[in-house]
């Protein structure tokens, strides 16, 4: 699936809240670091996103985007987008590898910019897990540089497309109460709040806003 048009927009995560334009994510169970893999790798990684950002910044027009689902080979990106925003309650390295090896009760869908047939970089994922009548979104987040060009809407909408394909009805979210940003962006969306659960968040504590958007009749 190719992705289009860009305008400013906010990423969508479940059990988890957006931090300026990022989402704070927490998965349960979470899982093994992926044998030989370290943090060092995702902290090069870093660096090289912001190499990245500065050559973006003297190019004519956009690269192309695309969507397509989570890699073992996309997992050190990744993470390195997740480390990008400090406030983020961070996911264990290998829960993604976990996911992108089917080893995890959950999906990753990833959005990559292609800078020629052979380069290619990770700008955007979205983990979800589809337990049909609903679908949880789990955690997303964009490259910081790639926060005004709608990456998470355009990943939202794929997923819609192939819940609906699986006879889900619903999307489900939850975000922290202090997060109105989130919460607008969820509500132009067509997200409702449908329920809090207490104390859901820490560091700091705070409940969670449980939002449901029907996607299926």
């Amino acid at each position: 699936m190719r992705v289009g048009s860009c305008r400013k927009e906010l990423p969508t995560c479940r059990m988890a809240n957006l931090s300026r334009q990022c989402a704070e994510s927490h998965l349960r169970g979470g899982g093994e670091a992926h044998e030989g893999q370290t943090f060092s790798g995702a902290r090069e990684v870093l660096r090289a996103m912001s190499q990245r950002e500065s050559k973006r910044s003297s190019l004519a027009s956009s690269p192309e985007i695309l969507l397509r689902p989570l890699q073992g080979r996309d997992v050190e990106q990744v993470k390195a987008i997740e480390m990008a925003w400090p406030l983020l309650s961070h996911w264990d390295i290998g829960v993604y590898y976990g996911v992108a090896g089917g080893r995890q009760n959950a999906q990753g869908l990833v959005a990559i910019e292609k800078e020629s047939d052979v380069k290619e970089w990770v700008v955007g994922f979205l983990v979800y897990r589809v337990t049909p009548p609903d679908t949880e979104i789990l955690n997303v987040a964009v490259d910081p540089a790639c926060t005004r060009r709608r990456i998470g809407t355009q990943m939202l909408h794929h997923l819609e497309l192939r819940a609906v394909r699986e006879g889900v009805q619903n999307l489900f979210l939850e975000v922290r109460p202090s997060n109105a940003p989130a919460r607008d962006f969820y509500l132009k969306e067509k997200f409702l709040e449908v329920g809090r659960r207490k104390d859901y968040y820490s560091n700091p504590t705070e409940d969670a806003i449980l939002m449901k958007r029907e996607i299926g009749s």
